[in-house]
């Protein structure tokens, strides 16, 4: 009678990127204190958790992510989106501050239409532009 923690759905997703997604912080915790989940798993859209909180604006499950040292903070999606440019395409500015100063993303990174973080931030998020523009010069 033993439930797989990283039982993995019928799109590739697991409970934490569910949580991840939600905002439900002490699902996460269980499930990272488990050891037997992948806190980068990739579902077939190639989301991982990260990417869905950093997206949702959930900085507390962002900082759980990051403290585990498994996640690539600069994964890119099947659009070739991380999760600095959700951050900053919503506005999330506490996230794009913690990704920024992990040092292992890419300000310059481009999606498949050519945007980078910055241009998704300038759309209507002028702090979240500020940020961006001060690691670019």
């Amino acid at each position: 009678n033993h439930v797989n923690p990283d039982h993995k759905d019928f799109f590739g997703s697991t409970p934490l990127l569910y949580a991840a997604e939600r905002g439900d912080t002490t699902i996460v915790k269980l499930l990272l204190d488990t050891n037997h989940v992948d806190p980068d798993h990739r579902d077939d859209n190639r989301f991982t958790p990260l990417l869905s909180a950093a997206w949702h604006g959930h900085t507390a499950i962002v900082k759980l992510l990051l403290n585990t040292n498994c996640v690539n903070p600069d994964h890119k999606n099947c659009w070739g989106r991380t999760p600095l440019s959700y951050a900053a395409e919503h506005g999330h500015t506490d996230i794009v501050k913690l990704l920024l100063d992990t040092n292992r993303v890419d300000p310059y990174s481009r999606d498949e239409d050519g945007l980078m973080p910055a241009d998704w931030g300038r759309r209507k998020h002028n702090e979240v532009l500020r940020l961006l523009q001060n690691v670019q010069q």
